[in-house]
């Protein structure tokens, strides 16, 4: 079964943004990614073993750019009709995870 593209590269996109995220800030030494669906939903969680962050910290954008990728994930699978959340505690590394509906009208 074939997504539609919009779906695909956004999904994409929100994929590389929390691996661009791991890569620049986590200082993780593995990940572990699952795409799962189930009935009429998606679901994709990417996790890390890193330093991991006070996600209560991260309540807007500022100067520095901090905290842009993860409002910019928000948007990406909102866009899509879906919802994501992050879950992470200092030294104990990442999880986000994303759901997005899908519908079985779409092209094989």
């Amino acid at each position: 079964m074939r997504l539609p593209s919009e779906v695909e590269a956004g999904l994409f996109r929100w994929a590389q943004g929390a691996i661009g995220n791991i890569a620049q800030h986590s200082k993780a030494k593995s990940v572990r990614i699952i795409l799962n669906r189930k009935n009429q939903e998606l679901y994709i969680e990417i996790a890390d073993d890193g330093i991991g962050f006070d996600v209560s910290k991260i309540t807007d954008i500022d100067e520095s750019g901090r905290g842009r990728g993860v409002f910019s994930m928000k948007e990406r699978i909102g866009l899509l009709g879906g919802s994501c959340g992050i879950e992470s505690k200092p030294g104990q590394g990442t999880t986000v995870w994303g759901r997005v509906p899908i519908y079985w009208g779409y092209q094989e």
